[in-house]
């Protein structure tokens, strides 16, 4: 309550000219016509609400009619939850089922479970080639060995 007084006396007087001083008077200028119209609209916006609910029911039913279009705005607070509403139903929450069915099918059960099948099939196929015997591996080593000379020797001649 105090600032509340403080500021309307202080924009009333002038006060920043004391707290400025008149060398940045110019920077903080502000017509008195704007701080007249804004204070009167402020108390003249007490006013009506202290005077509305002095009025019996009926009285604000027939008030509330009278005025309806605004009355219906300021009750739905602008329609701004109504807005906020329709955005979360018709956009956010399919946009979200659709990660969610994107996740689900083709990043887990795509990407992630086949990366898994080819790892355990590529491990399947691997361990039947690893017997363990150092004479398996010195045959296939030389049998490569003998396919790359092959390979490089009809290179040369064609």
């Amino acid at each position: 309550m105090v600032l509340a007084i403080l500021s309307l006396t202080g924009g009333f007087l002038g006060i920043e000219r004391f707290l400025h001083g008149l060398a940045h008077l110019h920077e903080a200028e502000t017509g008195q016509q704007v701080i007249i119209i804004a204070t009167s609209l402020g108390i003249l916006g007490i006013l009506c609400s202290f005077l509305f609910y002095q009025f019996s029911e009926k009285q604000r039913k027939l008030f509330r009619e009278f005025f309806s279009p605004i009355y219906i705005l300021l009750e739905r607070k602008y329609f701004i939850d109504d807005a906020y509403d329709l955005l979360l139903r018709y956009v956010q929450q399919p946009f979200a089922q659709f990660l969610s069915w994107f996740e689900k099918k083709v990043v887990v059960e795509g990407v992630v479970n086949q990366t898994a099948l080819a790892t355990a099939l590529a491990g399947e196929y691997s361990r039947k080639i690893q017997t363990g015997r150092v004479q398996t591996y010195i045959t296939v080593f030389l049998a490569g060995v003998i396919v790359l000379i092959y390979w490089f020797t009809v290179k040369q001649g064609s």
